[in-house]
């Protein structure tokens, strides 16, 4: 193994990964495009939710992202789409085959497969930016497709899209090695390529991220350059991102907002039924508990609050 070639060996560890990501899944294999893993879920909830993610992700790729936020769930909420995981780079991955009229199940399942699959061969390439030998890292690589833990989240796609901090973590090694511009930007790269797979986890391996880019930094001495190299890659890498969610968090604050707005709107018209009713011979409270506490004068923000 160790005289292969470098195509052959990327096609061995490509293999290994697709097997095994197989192996962990079935018999996903024989019910590909008509069924979904649950993994530990007692309900299809999530996993179905994940499918139709992928769908509006993809979706809305074909129109250019127009209105991504404004999913048509939780109506008539605008910007709903921002309390959920955008799945926004395998959202397009899979749009071809949404675009085809594949089935859904099989967009989803391909995502799943394809990322099992990433992450054994990137922890396979880890493990060789370490120092391991082939074998040992090949099988590293295998081991990571079949982590107890990933097999217990099948059924949460977003969890299982590791890779991004995997090839950040690939970079760092590589660049404290050698110091080189390239590696920097894989780094900067895989974090930005986690923030469009699942931005939940790109901000956890963010901290995985800047031990690594430390610890490159001091097997580089911390010489001048290579700080300007990996400290230019994170300011990059941070402004991306930072536009990225950028309008998720508008959308997030103009939600809590509204919710706030309606909340205290509730509460006051709770407030002005109680005197209202209070004050009112008995002969008129009858007919105030029929009315629409929004059609009184001056009483617009409790509209629909009966």
């Amino acid at each position: 193994m160790d005289d292969w070639s470098g195509k052959r060996w990327a096609a061995c560890v490509a293999v290994a990964s697709l097997l095994a990501a197989i192996g962990c899944t079935w018999p996903l294999a024989l019910h590909f495009s008509s069924a979904i893993p649950l993994g530990t879920e007692t309900a299809a909830t999530i996993p179905v939710f994940d499918v139709w993610t992928l769908w509006w992700s993809a979706d809305r790729l074909v129109h250019g992202y127009s209105r991504l936020w404004d999913a048509p769930i939780f109506h008539p909420t605008e910007g709903a789409f921002a309390f959920s995981e955008p799945m926004l780079l395998p959202g397009a991955i899979a749009s071809p085959l949404f675009a085809l009229h594949a089935p859904p199940a099989l967009a989803h399942n391909f995502i799943l497969v394809a990322a099992l699959c990433t992450n054994g061969m990137l922890s396979c390439r880890c493990a060789r930016a370490l120092g391991v030998e082939r074998l040992p890292a090949l099988l590293a690589g295998i081991l990571m497709v079949a982590l107890p833990f990933l097999a217990k989240m099948q059924g949460e796609l977003p969890v299982l899209l590791i890779g991004g901090t995997l090839a950040t973590l690939d970079g760092a090694v590589r660049f404290g090695r050698d110091g080189r511009t390239l590696h920097a930007g894989i780094a900067g790269a895989g974090l930005v390529v986690q923030a469009l797979t699942s931005f939940q986890l790109s901000l956890f391996s963010s901290l995985f991220a800047a031990a690594a880019g430390l610890v490159a930094l001091a097997q580089r001495r911390f010489d001048r350059a290579s700080v300007l190299r990996l400290g230019g890659a994170a300011l990059v890498t941070a402004l991306v991102v930072y536009f990225l969610s950028g309008f998720g968090r508008t959308c997030a604050r103009r939600l809590r907002s509204r919710e706030a707005h309606r909340r205290r709107a509730r509460a006051l018209a709770m407030v002005l039924r109680r005197r209202l009713h209070r004050g009112l011979p008995s002969f008129a409270r009858a007919q105030l508990l029929g009315l629409r506490v929004g059609a009184v004068p001056g009483s617009a923000i409790a509209t629909g609050i009966r």
